[in-house]
């Protein structure tokens, strides 16, 4: 049970099925799968370690799948972050969680200057947006296109996936640390409870920093459905 399992899975069985679409961009299952590698030789180029903290601020797009499952093919951890904290509450998940690289997108450039300025830990911002990127930070796209495609590090059972946070009673952040085995069970749970198929195409609305949004992202990718992403949708509450 490891969490990069669905997406070889579709990508084996449909490599010319859509995967993603997000605005004007539509990429198969292999082209998917190819980005995802790609990035996990990206971030072991810039020095990421096994378990080594990957987090990411942005509103729903395709990169954020990607980010999910490049992370996990890297064999680090994943840290998704809730879009409607403060700079406070960021700069504690990142400072408690021990993330040494953040990935933002245009809407969030700016918070992710103002996180790195307090927390000099995070080694490399990597801008996931459509604009310019920022100076001072590295753009995906070309981190992407000009790295060579990594093993997947096949992390699995009790190895940890991520450090989600939740406000729990208190509203304050904490983290909740979730291996590939809970996230990967409960995935299949969810698709198998929501009859998930692989005709299904879902709009991805729950923002997906939220387990509730990755969720169905990670069971959709196991029953090798076809992801639609609406960034304005990131922004109903929960």
């Amino acid at each position: 049970m490891y969490m990069t399992q669905g997406l070889r899975r579709a990508t084996k069985i449909n490599p010319g099925k859509i995967a993603l679409i997000s605005e004007k961009r539509t990429f198969t299952w292999a082209e998917f799968q190819d980005r995802v590698a790609r990035l996990a030789g990206a971030l072991h180029g810039l020095g990421m370690k096994v378990e080594d903290r990957v987090a990411m601020l942005s509103f729903n797009q395709d990169r954020y799948a990607e980010y999910y499952y490049g992370v996990f093919w890297a064999g680090a951890n994943v840290v998704p972050m809730n879009i409607r904290w403060s700079l406070a509450e960021h700069v504690y998940s990142i400072k408690d969680s021990g993330a040494r690289y953040l990935v933002v997108d245009d809407a969030f450039a700016e918070m992710g200057a103002a996180i790195v300025k307090e927390c000099p830990t995070v080694e490399h911002v990597i801008f996931a947006g459509d604009g310019d990127c920022p100076a001072g930070m590295l753009s995906y796209e070309g981190l992407v296109a000009e790295a060579s495609p990594a093993d997947d590090a096949f992390r699995t059972g009790e190895d940890l996936a991520g450090i989600f946070y939740t406000g729990g009673t208190t509203g304050f952040p904490k983290g909740v640390m979730l291996p590939h085995r809970a996230l990967w069970a409960s995935s299949m749970c969810f698709g198998a409870g929501a009859n998930v198929t692989a005709d299904d195409r879902n709009i991805h609305a729950p923002p997906l920093f939220h387990i509730a949004g990755s969720a169905m992202l990670f069971s959709l990718t196991i029953f090798g459905g076809s992801h639609a992403f609406i960034r304005v949708l990131s922004l109903i509450h929960i």
